[in-house]
């Protein structure tokens, strides 16, 4: 019997609406280039990087946020508290942070820096950091630093306010601007390249420094988007750009990438027919809250891959509405910039059977080291392609590949070979194989 390459294998996620036509599923692993044009094939699956515990808070609570700005000290946020994670891997408490009640508890701290001192926006309070001396100042939605101010976000009054020059304890009722173009409330701000991205619920801006001694930001000639942002946490810097889920006035949940003052769609179908089974719907009629607000997302680079981690952590894993089941994907949905391609990171619950939310949630880079912080539970960890396992627990791999198919005959196979390395770092390794009935809507071994 012939043998049938299976060229590709090797590929992201992508199961749409329809199983009969895409199925490809690739959870705890992504593809890979073979750049050298030489190898067996053009991609190869590369497992994710597993966690290794740092510290832990000692209490049971969600790590809201890491700082690792100015390179020289580690601040961790927790629920209600500060901390900061020194060079020996003890975690000192620096004071306490409002909570956040906006998004169930699971809103993300922001930090900036200006140099001298951190300014924090948690819960919709501002506070400085000065050596260890932390300070309420005004409230704040979000905080980032530019041209030597702080710069915060007051969402429900439409406001973007200045701090003094190089003085986050100082900020003049006066020194505020608000959107112009359109008056939709601000969402987000992220300060990239010199400027200051405002988000709005539909519309978007660019602003730049003027130097106008009346209020020094403008916005950028030709600098708006007929586009907003359907979740706060989901903008962040990546790969000399910025990404986010956009909405607008005639829809969301897509997923896009600015390229100059426009936007470039980075999601595909099927990772936004994923987010919109996040809201099940019973004839028309949506039964759930939007889980799309509340995506938090992050970002890394490593080995020449950068990363942008997509979370949706108020997701319920499946939701009972007259006397039907409707089940959400709990998956981290990841794109990776050097392939243009997503896949699915997830947290495996040996005793439940069934994925969940991956254990990282906010991400800081220090010392050599990719450190992440929990979901849940108060730990830090490390974060590492050598390690292959999830602080002691397995990392399960799936890949579904794409359909073969033969003109709709049918194929008989006596065996499917595949080529991987086995049991690295971990000395045993758990394979099965299962082969799909009914066009990929069931498996069986």
């Amino acid at each position: 019997m012939p043998r049938i390459p299976y060229a590709n294998f090797c590929g992201p996620s992508y199961s749409g609406r329809s199983v009969s036509i895409a199925t490809d599923r690739t959870i705890n692993l992504y593809p890979e280039a073979v750049e050298s044009g030489t190898g067996k094939n053009n991609y190869i699956l590369v497992g994710t990087p597993g966690l290794k515990e740092l510290c832990n808070t000692g209490t049971s609570e969600p790590i809201r946020g890491i700082c690792t700005l100015g390179g020289k000290r580690i601040l961790i946020a927790g629920r209600d508290t500060l901390y900061e994670l020194n060079k020996s891997g003890e975690i000192v408490t620096l004071g306490s942070i409002a909570p956040d009640t906006e998004w169930n508890g699971l809103g993300v701290v922001t930090f900036a820096w200006n140099g001298t001192e951190y300014c924090i926006s948690s819960g919709g309070k501002g506070y400085t950091l000065n050596g260890n001396t932390l300070a309420a100042t005004i409230d704040m939605d979000q905080v980032q630093y530019l041209d030597g101010y702080f710069v915060a976000l007051q969402a429900a009054d439409r406001k973007v306010r200045l701090s003094g020059l190089y003085d986050g304890s100082t900020w003049n009722d006066l020194d505020f601007k608000e959107k112009e173009s359109a008056r939709d409330y601000p969402i987000s701000i992220l300060a990239d390249h010199g400027e200051l991205w405002v988000f709005g619920e539909f519309t978007s801006e660019v602003w730049y420094n003027s130097g106008n001694s009346d209020f020094p930001l403008e916005r950028v000639p030709n600098g708006r988007l007929e586009l907003g942002c359907a979740a706060r946490n989901s903008v962040v810097k990546l790969d000399n750009s910025l990404f986010w889920i956009g909405n607008d006035e005639r829809g969301n949940r897509v997923i896009w990438r600015a390229d100059g003052y426009t936007a470039k769609r980075i999601s595909n179908h099927a990772v936004e027919y994923a987010l919109n089974l996040m809201i099940p719907q019973v004839d028309g009629l949506t039964i759930a809250s939007s889980t799309t607000t509340f995506a938090i997302a992050w970002s890394y680079q490593e080995e020449g891959h950068s990363f942008y981690c997509v979370t949706f952590p108020n997701a319920p894993s499946s939701i009972d509405w007259e006397d039907k089941t409707y089940f959400s994907n709990p998956s981290m949905w990841v794109y990776d910039c050097a392939t243009n391609m997503w896949h699915e990171r997830a947290y495996w619950n040996a005793a439940s059977g069934r994925y969940e939310p991956h254990r990282a949630r906010c991400h800081g880079y220090m010392w050599d080291h990719h450190i992440v912080g929990d979901r849940d539970n108060g730990k830090l960890y490390e974060q590492h392609l050598n390690y292959y396992d999830d602080s002691g627990d397995r990392i399960r791999r799936e890949r579904i590949g794409v359909h073969v198919t033969n003109g709709m005959k049918q194929l008989y196979f006596r065996s499917f070979q595949v080529d991987m390395d086995v049991a690295v770092g971990l000395g045993a390794i758990d394979s099965s194989l299962y082969g799909p009935d009914q066009n990929g809507v069931s498996y069986r071994p």
